[in-house]
């Protein structure tokens, strides 16, 4: 029998849902429900489709306890009746696999408003975490041992609750009661299928711009575990004020989110997984982070998927690159592309990088030097594309780097050296170029319209919508001490002394010219172990890559010594300078006229136009044949070299050679000139001779020329120090590098005589002593 207030009525039923057997209590020979809320009862009941098909509802009735008629009393509110009834409104017409379905609504025999919804057919999380709980010892071991053998289970049951909250908060319905009460899981296949429950507290709260009553309040429920800790005062106590719940509403689900994958992980001891290091630090995010929405945790969890563990939601990095990739045949290996990348490599203002050499004019001393900036792009961006599958094994690269920075990555360095010429290189000794003009550059060179192309910048921003361009030239152009921790990685990965463009750049040039110093370097098991150093948010080594650093440096070391500063180019070099120098200094042309009209040139139309801005200048023009026509020939000629100093053998100097060897620092390309003019009125062999038959010759060290002073090694137990720490080749070699590489030379003219090149030296050492012994 029933009571008159029980919503049951003498035939067992609750309007026309009939009790499930299974509910039935022999001992009160009543009905006893499966779920028991502070505002209603759910009861097993049973919809007949026919006499054959039957299938089992679960039947929500509004039936609150005397505690809460109580309490609802005193906060000045009627019994909760109404919002009921809203509630059975609002979950009618949501519509997602990840939250409970309404069948059918009614009205009980007692007047108790009910709904029914669909009957989940397994436990709740809390029977799952609670290891008291007996009766579900077989479903709790079951899912604990899948999880055991798999962790990434906790993701993937994480993730479909991240849905269902994406789902209502872009309704601006909020749960407020996430709890493991109110999750379920059912077994669909094997596999999780999560369906969260229990509505009956969630909120609609609009946008704090849409509120129009200040002092407008609301009530709020929810499970003290799973409510942020400013929420907790308004908790089933006081009327919290609306505008400020706005607020709060998202974080309150995503705190509780975070809050219930932490306390799964625990409970099933999967703590100690390895693999769920960057879910763990997610979840801290979100139990911290009042910004994070549910749409991006969604992004954020995708991108922790084992499916997506290498490629981390971006296209570039997958294994398959969803069927579009294509490689493009480089020397030493081929490059994977996507389509959306191609249509960045096949943009004019990239495909022009094809004219441009890579070795200017280096054909003189090893003829296979003729490969261009293009190849050495390409050649990069595959290092980077190395590099960051190598760091998204580690946990916190996964949890920092999502598909917009990983994606800014690899933008920076396709753009890395867009702007260069064929005379770049000469430009930048010739004049400094301050970062900021090369910003304008990158700018002008992503804005510029072709004739059948839009501007490379709408394309990029078109075919990768997430990266921020601003942030991209911040890591080219900026100052790494003001970049997020994010940004100082990438900016290691292009300007460091393990940088990709150096991984690609010794060994390839070493392949083309036929120099071994950079063939064996072993660049995959230098990128093996890369890792992200915590301490200065930099690009680090574990210890087992200490050897492959060294070969990587010290192959700097030797084809700087052997090809890029060797006699010849830096002789070509020292009269490339001369030129621009000259006719920069005449005032005919700007430095920023002669870059765009180079822009589009390849070497020997670059050379031509030298000569033609050579020929232009008056004071010189007649002395074209002196240096122009040298380069100009099939295979140019360099001047000789006369003599040469570093402080390594400097003659006289002694003790002091340290000391005389600084004074090198301070000499720029005005200040060799002047050596040169002083040099040619204080000689007397000058004087039957052209102030050009003589060039003065100094390097420019530069600030990205490192030999891994910026490099930090984790030699284990959480201690992380410098290279040089751990390797004395690397201790020694920057200062080795000083003294031997950086050299003051001196050249002649090639059609000069022994008899005069014998003079010139004697007459060059003794003001080389004079000048920098004083």
């Amino acid at each position: 029998m029933t009571s008159p207030s029980s919503p049951i009525d003498d035939q067992g039923r609750i309007g026309r849902y009939r009790m499930n057997a299974q509910s039935k209590n022999a001992e009160t020979d009543g009905f006893d429900p499966v779920g028991r809320g502070g505002s209603s009862l759910v009861f097993l009941v049973e919809q007949e489709l026919s006499r054959e098909h039957v299938i089992t509802r679960a039947l929500k009735v509004f039936s609150p306890t005397a505690e809460i008629v109580e309490k609802r009393r005193k906060m000045g509110e009627t019994d909760g009746i109404h919002s009921f009834m809203a509630e059975i409104e609002t979950i009618s017409m949501l519509t997602h696999q990840n939250i409970v379905k309404i069948i059918d609504a009614g009205t009980a025999v007692n007047g108790s408003p009910f709904y029914v919804m669909e009957y989940v057919d397994g436990p709740t999380f809390e029977s799952l975490m609670n290891n008291e709980l007996s009766l579900m010892a077989d479903d709790r071991e079951y899912w604990s041992s899948i999880a055991r053998a798999d962790p990434f289970l906790i993701l993937r049951i994480m993730q479909q609750i991240c849905w269902a909250l994406a789902y209502l908060h872009a309704r601006r319905r909020f749960h407020f009661d996430l709890a493991p009460k109110n999750v379920f899981i059912r077994n669909v296949d094997g596999k999780p299928h999560v369906i969260i429950g229990d509505l009956g507290v969630s909120q609609y709260v609009p946008l704090p711009a849409d509120i129009t009553d200040p002092d407008s309040t609301i009530s709020i429920a929810g499970t003290k575990a799973y409510t942020p800790s400013e929420l907790e005062r308004y908790r089933s106590k006081e009327p919290i004020p609306l505008h400020i719940l706005a607020t709060l509403a998202a974080h309150w689900d995503l705190f509780a989110l975070g809050t219930f994958a932490l306390n799964l992980i625990e409970s099933w001891n999967l703590g100690r997984s390895r693999e769920l290091d960057a879910l763990k630090i997610i979840c801290q995010r979100l139990i911290t982070d009042r910004s994070l929405t549910a749409d991006k945790t969604v992004g954020e969890l995708d991108r922790l998927l084992p499916a997506h563990v290498l490629t981390a939601g971006v296209e570039e990095l997958s294994s398959d690159a969803y069927g579009n990739r294509r490689y493009i045949n480089l020397p030493l290996s081929p490059i994977p592309t996507s389509r959306r990348l191609r249509e960045i490599l096949d943009h004019p203002a990239v495909t022009r990088l094809q004219l441009v050499p890579q070795l200017l004019l280096y054909r003189s001393a090893t003829p296979g030097g003729v490969h261009t900036v293009y190849e050495h792009l390409l050649g990069s961006y595959g290092i980077m594309l190395r590099c960051l599958n190598k760091l998204l094994s580690q946990p916190r690269f996964r949890a920092s780097f999502s598909r917009k920075e990983l994606e800014e990555s690899l933008i920076a360095v396709l753009l890395d050296g867009v702007d260069k010429h064929p005379l770049d290189r000469i430009l930048t000794q010739v004049d400094e170029v301050h970062q900021a003009d090369r910003r304008a550059n990158l700018e002008a060179i992503l804005g510029t319209e072709h004739r059948e192309n839009r501007p490379l910048g709408t394309i990029i921003n078109e075919r990768f919508p997430e990266v921020d361009m601003e942030s991209v030239k911040d890591v080219l152009f900026g100052d790494r001490a003001a970049l997020p921790p994010y940004q100082k990685l990438i900016w290691d990965l292009i300007h460091s002394s393990l940088n990709v463009r150096a991984m690609d750049y010794l060994v390839r040039d070493s392949y083309h010219t036929g120099i071994t110093a950079g063939t064996g370097v072993d660049t995959q098991d230098l990128i093996d172990s890369l890792l992200w150093e915590e301490s200065s948010d930099g690009l680090g080594i574990g210890r087992s890559g200490v050897f492959s650093a060294e070969h990587l440096l010290c192959a700097r070391f030797w084809m700087f010594a052997r090809l890029y500063w060797s006699s010849t180019n830096r002789s070509i070099t020292a009269m490339l300078r001369h030129l621009v120098y000259e006719i920069l200094r005449a005032g005919t042309v700007t430095r920023k006229y002669l870059s765009q009209s180079l822009m589009s040139l390849d070497e020997a139309s670059a050379l031509r136009r030298l000569g033609e801005l050579w020929s232009e200048t008056s004071e010189y023009g007649r002395q074209r044949s002196d240096i122009v026509s040298l380069l100009a020939e099939p295979r140019p000629r360099a001047y000789f070299p006369l003599t040469q100093r570093f402080a390594r053998n400097w003659a006289s100097a002694g003790g002091r050679a340290r000391e005389l060897v600084k004074k090198f620092d301070s000499l720029r390309a005005i200040d060799l000139e002047n050596l040169r003019l002083d040099f040619a009125r204080e000689s007397s062999v000058m004087r039957s001779l052209e102030s050009t038959a003589v060039l003065f010759d100094l390097p420019m060290m530069g600030s990205s020329l490192n030999f891994g002073e910026d490099t930090f090694v984790d030699i284990g137990g959480g201690r992380i120090v410098p290279l040089c720490d751990v390797s004395d080749i690397c201790a020694v070699l920057p200062a080795t590098f000083r003294d031997t590489c950086f050299r003051l030379r001196v050249f002649y003219h090639p059609d000069l005589s022994g008899d005069i090149e014998r003079d010139l030296r004697r007459d060059v050492e003794k003001f080389i002593e004079e000048r920098f012994s004083s």
